[in-house]
């Protein structure tokens, strides 16, 4: 999962160890913070469809956002239940140009 990472991952999950996902958790919700996007854990965000972290699953292509999505409150701990999944980071676009998956490089 981490681009730089000389450690085995072991299928499914694309992280190699808990200290690999919750760095990658970490990182990732500071670079959607940084990139203006709004993580509120407020219920009337996910009312409007917002507030979750966009996740994908790459070897499905399945990807959740907004109110399927995980918060940023439990990100950790839903990516613990679903090592298969990676943060999404939003960018300007449309289509599949919209989303970059995060990885972090050590």
């Amino acid at each position: 999962m981490v681009a730089d990472c000389k450690k085995p991952t072991v299928p499914p999950s694309v992280y190699c160890s808990d200290q690999c996902l919750e760095l990658h958790a970490s990182h990732s919700l500071q670079k959607l913070e940084e990139r203006g996007v709004s993580l509120q854990t407020n219920p009337q965000e996910f009312v409007r469809g917002s507030g979750g972290v966009s996740v994908l699953e790459l070897a499905t292509g399945k990807m959740l956002v907004g109110i399927a999505a995980p918060s940023a409150k439990n990100l950790v701990s839903w990516l613990k239940k679903h090592p298969s999944y990676q943060v999404l980071l939003h960018r300007k676009g449309k289509g599949k140009q919209a989303f970059n998956v995060f990885t972090y490089h050590f």
